[in-house]
């Protein structure tokens, strides 16, 4: 038999941990899932002088360690009772380091930040500060991110929303390399850290196996959600249900089937970023689709805040001040019912598309203003109540957001026809070929082909002369028609505003 003593498991590398012994060295190759405590899944490679072994298979199989046992001892020329003693030893000792690994994270998911007494009254008199708006707008600017103004704050709402009955969900869209993971990731940061799981990216079935209340009142922050579909049918579901749940075939001991529930609880806020605006279009319909500035003008904003960050003109005290400002206020926003006597009067533009989501939206964003609002309001029947500023800001945040939901252009088509009208005003051209706009535009001959299919079917975009040979001269049909689009959805918010106005004087 083996000196147990002498055989030591070196956990240095957790996806490679060596096992070794007088007679062989056994590495577990991949590491061991700390999930499913039922079984002991593992690749090993076991090594003497000879060729090495590699074989998966769980050391809770019997009969799996049986065959192993036996192609060990045949190939090394070692007693088959040695070798049973050795994989004894081997699950023991993984068995228990499993459970040391599960016992530091589960501390470590615990581990929460207890604020002092005067963090708690700093942070709760910042909650009652005059244009608690305003200056939060101005703490995230000093937390390093540049431009967004909109995005931002709408994005920290959605984040904020996480504690509300009804989380609000956002979608960032942009182009690759634009600053979504970025944006969501410094905002996130500002969040407690408990309240926050983060994943790069989601398989169909991983939302299923949280663990029961994991994801109630959390932010979910998914960092990449293109290549991801499998997930969005349970991640609508969750959106709008507040809750999953899934019916699984289990193996029981004996070999036997059983059928399990699994559940998992809401309600959750979901922050995600995506390329693909069509792919995720019934998705976005249950959030807030951010689209993120991608202008030359933004660019130019991002690369002079680097030189003077690197310059050391960036005060990093303000920031890390900043940062613990808007840190702790977080933790001081509690779980309250918000009631909104003016819902019933509310109302949306005709040109908003999916009506009924986009003004369950609408009347979410401004419940969150004024939970977010809670320190400066008296509360009623343990309710805090909606003001008229309430709904001023959430006109002012949800312009955006519902122009895009108004209008029949992809977002990414809008940005250049926006920017197709600038190039024809400020070089006072009324015609243009693709040749002509290709290159100043600098895009793809393919991307750009597309866009213009899209305008001709829109009749925003009509051929004003040339052939296919020689190729086709386009025309504008109507410059005016988002600016008309932007100001009757603007106009109409307005007016509902003014006539709550005049009617509580």
């Amino acid at each position: 038999m083996p000196d147990k003593k002498a055989a030591t498991l070196d956990t240095t590398n957790p996806e490679a941990p060596v096992f070794t012994t007088e007679d062989i060295t056994i590495t577990i190759l991949g590491g061991v899932k700390l999930g499913g405590l039922d079984k002991l899944r593992v690749t090993l490679k076991i090594e003497k002088e000879e060729a090495p072994i590699r074989q998966n298979l769980d050391l809770y199989h019997s009969s799996q360690v049986g065959k192993l046992t036996e192609q060990i001892a045949g190939l090394f020329e070692l007693p088959q009772e040695q070798i049973t003693e050795t994989l004894e030893t081997l699950t023991s000792q993984l068995e228990n380091w499993r459970m040391s690994q599960l016992e530091l994270l589960s501390k470590s998911k615990t581990k929460k930040s207890i604020l002092t007494g005067t963090e708690k009254t700093k942070a709760t008199k910042w909650l009652k500060s005059p244009k608690l708006m305003e200056r939060t707008q101005e703490l995230l600017g000093q937390t390093g991110i540049v431009g967004e103004e909109i995005n931002r704050l709408l994005l920290w709402l959605v984040m904020s929303s996480r504690k509300t009955a009804r989380p609000l969900h956002a979608v960032s869209l942009a182009a690759s390399g634009i600053g979504k993971t970025h944006l969501q990731q410094t905002l996130a940061g500002l969040l407690p850290p408990e309240d926050v799981l983060e994943v790069t990216s989601l398989s169909g079935n991983a939302l299923y196996y949280f663990k029961g209340d994991q994801l109630k009142h959390k932010l979910l922050l998914i960092e990449d959600l293109d290549g991801a579909e499998e997930v969005l049918y349970p991640l609508r579901e969750l959106q709008s249900k507040g809750r999953l749940s899934k019916t699984v075939a289990v193996k029981g001991p004996r070999g036997t089937l059983r059928t399990e529930i699994l559940e998992v609880e809401g309600p959750v806020s979901v922050a995600a970023a995506t390329t693909k605006e069509a792919i995720y279009s019934d998705n976005a319909n249950r959030a807030l689709l951010l689209t993120l500035d991608e202008s030359p003008e933004q660019d130019q904003r991002i690369l002079d805040y680097q030189r003077r960050l690197a310059s050391g003109k960036i005060d990093v005290d303000k920031r890390e001040e900043a940062q613990r400002i808007l840190r702790a206020s977080q933790r001081m926003l509690e779980p309250v019912r918000v009631e909104n006597p003016f819902a019933e009067k509310l109302g949306l533009p005709g040109q908003v598309f999916t009506q009924r989501r986009a003004n369950q939206l609408y009347l979410d964003l401004i419940n969150t203003i004024t939970f977010y609002h809670q320190h400066q309001r008296e509360r009623k029947d343990e309710a805090v109540q909606t003001n008229l500023e309430d709904i001023e800001w959430a006109n002012r945040l949800a312009t955006p957001v519902l122009l895009r939901k108004s209008d029949e252009l992809s977002g990414a088509c809008r940005s250049f026809l926006e920017e197709l009208k600038f190039h024809l005003k400020r070089n006072k051209l009324e015609s243009f070929t693709a040749k002509d706009i290709r290159r100043p535009m600098r895009m793809a001959y393919s991307t750009l082909k597309r866009y213009l299919l899209q305008l001709r079917q829109y009749g925003l975009v009509e051929v004003a002369g040339g052939d296919k040979k020689n190729g086709f001269a386009y025309q504008l049909t109507d410059i005016g028609e988002y600016e008309a689009l932007k100001n009757g959805v603007q106009s109409l918010l307005d007016q509902v505003l003014e006539t709550l106005r005049s009617g509580s004087k």
